[in-house]
């Protein structure tokens, strides 16, 4: 399983978290699931974009990069 985590932050002053989550074809052959989930946050000015990935084992272990 596969995870991928969006961290922007907009110059509407709020912080947009997408989490989106899919099953790899090649660690099971069911169904491709893909969850997004948005957070927002108030914050101060700025554009930041912030790509982290988590990728998980066959044990379904979640890692940062």
């Amino acid at each position: 399983m596969t995870a991928v985590i969006y961290l922007c932050i907009s110059s509407k002053k709020y912080i947009y978290i997408f989490i989106y989550m899919y099953i790899c074809f090649y660690e099971s052959l069911f169904i491709m699931i893909l969850i997004s989930l948005s957070l927002v946050f108030i914050i101060k000015e700025k554009v930041i974009f912030i790509n982290r990935i988590i990728y998980s084992d066959i044990q379904n272990n979640c890692y940062i990069i």
